[in-house]
């Protein structure tokens, strides 16, 4: 069990780094803008942090939340368990 946390931990460490070098250093002009940019890594250190998350709903959320600006700031002010819900159920 400690193994397979060990695994989606480290997966989910590198997604988030390839999602950081995509969007680093993005201007306004039809990409990511600064605030949105930090939004949405908040967001990503956020949804690597829950436990219990497979990689299936890891990717939906990601998709979600890179593609509308209002559900990242949703997610943010969830409580932690019910981030853990709304992965989940996705």
């Amino acid at each position: 069990m400690a193994d397979a946390l060990v695994t989606m931990s480290e997966n989910s460490k590198k997604k988030l780094e390839l999602f950081e070098r995509k969007f680093n250093g993005n201007d306004e002009g039809g990409h990511q803008s600064k605030e949105g940019h930090d939004l949405l890594m908040e967001c990503l250190d956020a949804l690597s942090a829950l436990e219990g998350i497979d990689g299936a709903s890891f990717a939906k959320a990601t998709k979600l939340i890179h593609d509308d600006p209002l559900w990242r700031k949703m997610f943010l002010r969830f409580p932690h368990d019910r981030k853990i819900d709304f992965v989940l159920n996705l």
